[in-house]
């Protein structure tokens, strides 16, 4: 991590800042000439990959290879196996909101309107602030929130692998029976950084006010930040998790959001397929697959473990895992009709050339 706890700001036993102390912008990176680092407490640090924000990975090996074997030398039996890596590429919007929703860059005013109704009061997009209109400009005294990605990177990959026999039944049936199967590692997705561990609400004591993010102070009553049998939560029955502020990792913030390169994947499936050629281009085809998908978080930002600190207990089977799956499709030819009436000769034949 970038972020040096040296930099902290220094807190009282009351829980008020120790005013000058503390760097805000401790561990981040800041691409702006005109930002008033001094007047904002805040001082950047420099990217130690010069221009880039993570450590971009420069030997990605992505080798991909397939044989193919007629064991008897007659044409009607083929084995296939093959093998490949490929890799994965971050979406560009992470970046982006990272630059322009993390504070302190993103600054909030409020405008009302006085409703006079006239041109030089009312708000416009070429004046959004006229003259007149009271304006409430200010950050935010509650927690923050952060997103962040992992400075010290790694590309995702997919390996891929199968082993196949392919065999001719006469002249118009063909039968296919393999073994297909992928992991995926280094896959991206989000983990909460500011999460408490399991357990500690329940033996930690808090001041009353679970808004703030008071510390404990002595003489101040406390209370337990979480009374067993409740859990926290914004629908019924579950109370505000503001109190955890108090305990969090990271006192001062709130949600630390991380895009990271450090969940898994497994598939493995059995694929059976079976082809029956008729007179023409007539044919029925079905297909047959069991599988297991395995994996440890299903998306690459919507989902994150239930505890951070040992994401392998979220580890089962995807939400998009199907166990049996079976198709089967058929062609029928119907003819070109050139028996028939020229009227419906002349129909048919536009339609293939079509």
């Amino acid at each position: 991590s970038l972020w040096n706890p040296a930099l902290a700001p220094q807190v009282t036993g009351a829980g008020l800042r120790v005013a000058g102390t503390g760097n805000f912008c401790n561990g981040m990176f800041v691409n702006s000439q005109n930002f008033a680092t001094a007047a904002n407490n805040c001082t950047p640090g420099v990217s130690p990959y010069g221009k880039y924000i993570v450590k971009a990975p420069k030997g990605d090996f992505a080798p991909r290879f397939g044989i193919a074997w007629d064991p008897f030398g007659k044409g009607t039996t083929s084995i296939r196996m093959g093998y490949g890596i490929y890799y994965d590429q971050i979406l560009n919007g992470w970046y982006e909101q990272m630059i322009g929703q993390n504070p302190p860059y993103q600054e909030t005013f409020t405008v009302n309107n006085s409703g006079s109704g006239t041109v030089a009061t009312t708000p416009r997009l070429d004046q959004p602030v006229p003259t007149g209109i009271p304006v409430t400009a200010g950050a935010s005294l509650t927690a923050l929130n952060i997103r962040s990605i992992q400075p010290q990177w790694k590309d995702p990959y997919m390996q891929h692998w199968s082993l196949e026999v392919q065999h001719l039944l006469g002249a118009k049936t063909q039968v296919s029976a393999g073994y297909f199967a992928s992991k995926g590692t280094h896959l991206i997705g989000a983990f909460e950084l500011n999460e408490i561990q399991p357990g500690v609400a329940l033996r930690s004591q808090c001041v009353a006010n679970g808004s703030s993010s008071t510390l404990q102070t002595p003489g101040v009553a406390t209370v337990a930040c979480q009374a067993p049998g409740t859990y926290f939560g914004g629908s019924a029955g579950g109370v505000s998790s503001n109190i955890l502020d108090q305990i969090r990792p990271f006192r001062g913030y709130r949600s630390i959001t991380v895009l990271a390169p450090q969940f898994n994947s497994n598939y493995n499936s059995l694929q059976m397929m079976g082809q029956r050629r008729f007179t023409g281009a007539s044919q029925i085809a079905v297909a047959y697959t069991w599988s297991k998908n395995l994996t440890d978080n299903i998306s690459d930002r919507s989902d994150a473990p239930s505890n951070s600190y040992n994401i392998r207990l979220d580890r089962g089977r995807a939400t998009l895992d199907r166990t049996h799956v079976f198709t089967a499709n058929y062609i029928y030819e119907i003819g070109d009709f050139r028996c028939g009436r020229i009227a419906i000769r002349i129909v048919v034949h536009s339609y293939y050339k079509l």
